[in-house]
């Protein structure tokens, strides 16, 4: 049976909580099990236990197919604002909807352990890519000002500090249309070298 390298260490966990004694367990646990056995009965070859849930076995065929797209394409499915709908496949379109329903808050809460680390060990999954993405383009930018001593320009040579720069005339575009996030305005205030315009 092949286990992606991903799986190894989350694997190792829940064979070793199989050999606990059922009445130690947590319910949390126990549901995890049955997800952590229906996977691996999926993956042997064989058939799950008739007392498997659609449920489980349908989240199961799901994470499954998640592993399958990133074996073949080498990367998670996602969304792509600047290719054409008809351009990404069906396929990939389908995993984009059940990752971001799984990423949901609500959806999140209902998780069992292992669904939530088997989740998390899918190579570059964000439990809230957009956030992340945000915080990771401020930190670029903040290094940036501290390494140059200057905010990023537009007109610049350099394919990354014209990002930045355009990053941060979209934050300040957000502003003035009373989009920006509390949050994120008052961290781009602090910065040492940072100036909002014209609102």
């Amino acid at each position: 049976m092949f286990i992606p390298k991903y799986l190894h260490a989350l694997n190792d966990d829940y064979q070793q909580l199989t050999t606990r004694d059922p009445g130690s367990l947590t319910e949390d646990e126990a549901r995890s099990i049955r997800y952590f056995r229906t996977e691996q009965s999926i993956a042997a070859g064989g058939t799950p236990s008739t007392a498997t849930s659609s449920r489980v076995l349908g989240w199961v065929t799901s994470v499954r197919a998640v592993d399958d797209f990133i074996a073949a394409v080498g990367r998670l499915p996602r969304e792509n604002n600047r290719v054409r709908r008809a351009e990404v496949s069906a396929v990939e379109r389908v995993l984009v909807e059940w990752l971001r329903y799984q990423r949901r808050p609500r959806t999140r809460e209902t998780h069992c352990d292992y669904q939530r680390r088997r989740l998390e060990a899918f190579p570059g999954f964000l439990w809230d890519p957009i956030a992340d993405r945000w915080s990771e383009t401020f930190r670029a930018y903040e290094l940036f000002l501290h390494q140059h001593r200057r905010a990023p320009s537009v007109r610049a040579a350099d394919p990354v500090e014209r990002s930045l720069a355009a990053w941060a005339s979209k934050q300040r575009h957000l502003r003035r249309r009373g989009q920006l996030d509390p949050a994120r305005e008052s961290a781009l205030t602090r910065l040492p070298i940072w100036a909002w315009g014209a609102r």
